[in-house]
């Protein structure tokens, strides 16, 4: 299906960090990379799991999440991958409406490089199921800094005047081609 590219935009724009990713669209799993440049000795990461598990909440730390819709049913599923190896996977039925029965998935593989100015987390999970057929996505990554404060980038921010709302369905500008090969999202988000 394609390999995408794209730079997240930063909420506050006065941020000084950058991150890009790159997604690879390949069944039966997808690939998914995120590179944090900048004041990567800033960012509180939370401690590697000697066992990765499955764990709610992970957005409120550091954390990078990718979101799949199908955009003729409005479901949509969010992958969570935690720079401690954690991860969280759930299924909505619409906006913010979760589907009451456990998300049942493959673990994902989430790997972390961190140095002083760069952090990279890899991660490779299950492609969304064949009944999604016509597919975009929205990426985005919360990051928590040594002071306790959290930053937010994605593709799109719909609502710059608000708060973050990475569910909000416009921010999922990534579109996901059967035909074609991978498109810089640049020609996708607003």
């Amino acid at each position: 299906m394609g390999l995408y590219t794209a730079d997240l935009k930063p909420f506050f724009p006065e941020n000084d960090i950058r991150i890009k990713v790159q997604l690879e669209c390949d069944a039966p799993r997808w690939h998914l990379t995120f590179t944090i440049t900048g004041k990567a000795n800033k960012i509180k990461l939370r401690p590697s799991s000697l066992i990765a598990q499955r764990k709610e909440n992970l957005w409120k730390g550091s954390c990078c999440e990718i979101f799949i819709q199908d955009t003729k049913t409005k479901q949509y599923i969010e992958w969570n991958f935690c720079f401690s190896s954690d991860w969280d996977a759930s299924e909505f039925l619409e906006y913010r409406k979760k589907n009451t029965a456990t998300f049942m998935v493959k673990p994902p593989s989430v790997i972390k490089a961190v140095n002083h100015d760069k952090i990279v987390l890899k991660t490779s999970f299950p492609a969304p199921p064949v009944s999604y057929k016509h597919l975009r996505a929205g990426i985005s990554v919360i990051l928590e800094n040594t002071e306790g404060t959290l930053n937010y980038w994605a593709l799109h921010h719909p609502k710059p005047e608000q708060k973050p709302d990475f569910h909000d369905d416009r921010s999922f500008c990534m579109t996901i081609s059967n035909d074609l090969d991978g498109k810089s999202t640049k020609d996708h988000c607003l």
